[in-house]
């Protein structure tokens, strides 16, 4: 992989620039002036970046080979695993590896284009703004204006098929899937259901909050929700029950999680609040016997957590094992089905509503 990156920095104090190890860099410059080889921590090659003005342009090429894609690792063991892979089957660039610059946990936004070879297709998250391909490549370009927490970059031979969407105010939102060839045929499935998560949602708190979604499959058991898309396993996706579970919690995540952010610091309460309005929103739909199943099954997990393992909600961040889970999305959830008990379901409406308006980004 080579890469180029030009990071405009509108922040007075000294920052950390980090980049994995893995890569060699050809080039480093901040205004201008050499940044020098930096330090290697823990896997990190690290800058520190002096202040000069509220205002620093830093210029970074790099190169290196991308580790080897292995099909053969669990779901757990693909969700802890931060290093970029590429196979002709399919690449994976986790924001957690460092694949490319970038300054710490700041926010900001992107604009980022890729170039493939030839049947390969690749996507970040953002809004699609050109696609060609000549010459035996394949280019995109992607735009998130907003406030981002990282970049992750999915690649793959994959097959594309998309639909327009009208959402709230006629706006249009395109609706996409990146799927390998054995799966083509269930796209036009995902398509329309993505497209009715996306008007419940709309109706129960507010404008989708960007202009695309995207489902995209993986060689490897992943499950990530990202803003506009989710990365979802080819084996995962072929589960019939998938469409009807699964698929809209991750399309719920663009409002809670990737639109409205948890401060980690304080605890992370996206994944109980989505839990309550995907997965247990359609036990209710379904009937008033299988939302009670589902109440009754957190609560028999959480009566066999072990003494000394159940923790405050504020204490949860993200899902590392099977207690976690329990604690950051069932207990979560069921905190929240309390307070709609507590408050009423027009109170707790409004307040999802007014919740979303005022913290979005």
């Amino acid at each position: 992989m080579e890469g180029r990156s030009v990071i405009e920095l509108e922040m007075k104090g000294p920052v950390i620039l980090g980049l994995s190890e893995r890569f060699q860099v050809r080039r480093a410059l901040v205004d201008g002036r050499n940044l020098g080889s930096g330090r290697v921590t823990d896997g990190i090659r690290a800058w520190r970046v002096p202040a000069n003005g509220p205002k620093r342009r830093i210029e970074v090429e790099w190169q290196g080979t991308l580790a080897p894609l292995d099909t053969s690792l669990s779901h757990r063991q693909t969700l802890g695993r931060a290093e970029p892979v590429s196979a002709p089957q399919g690449t994976f660039l986790p924001d957690s590896s460092v694949w490319y610059p970038r300054i710490g946990e700041t926010l900001g936004h992107y604009r980022l284009t890729l170039d493939l070879p030839a049947g390969q297709r690749g996507l970040v998250a953002g809004r699609l703004a050109q696609e060609s391909e000549s010459e035996g490549r394949y280019r995109a370009s992607f735009d998130f204006p907003f406030p981002a927490e990282g970049i992750d970059l999915m690649a793959g031979p994959y097959r594309v098929q998309d639909q327009e969407l009208r959402g709230t105010g006629n706006r249009a939102i395109r609706l996409r899937t990146y799927f390998h060839p054995e799966i083509a045929d269930l796209a036009p499935a995902y398509l329309g259901s993505v497209a009715d998560y996306i008007g419940l949602y709309e109706k129960w708190i507010g404008d989708y909050p960007f202009t695309e979604f995207s489902v995209v499959s993986s060689p490897t058991p992943t499950g990530f929700g990202m803003p506009t898309l989710t990365y979802l396993g080819i084996q995962v996706l072929r589960l019939p029950f998938i469409r009807a579970t699964s698929l809209g919690h991750e399309v719920l995540h663009n409002w809670w999680g990737n639109s409205v952010y948890p401060d980690f610091a304080r605890g992370n309460w996206s994944e109980g609040l989505t839990t309550f309005m995907a997965d247990y929103a359609y036990k209710e739909r379904e009937s008033a016997e299988a939302a009670r199943e589902m109440r009754l099954s957190w609560l028999r997990d959480l009566t066999a957590v072990p003494p000394g393992q159940d923790r405050p909600l504020g204490e949860f961040t993200s899902r590392t094992h099977g207690t976690s889970q329990i604690v950051g999305y069932n207990k979560a959830a069921m905190m929240f089905f309390m307070l709609r008990d507590l408050i009423g379901r027009d109170a707790f409406d409004r307040g999802v509503r007014g919740f979303y308006r005022e913290h979005r980004f």
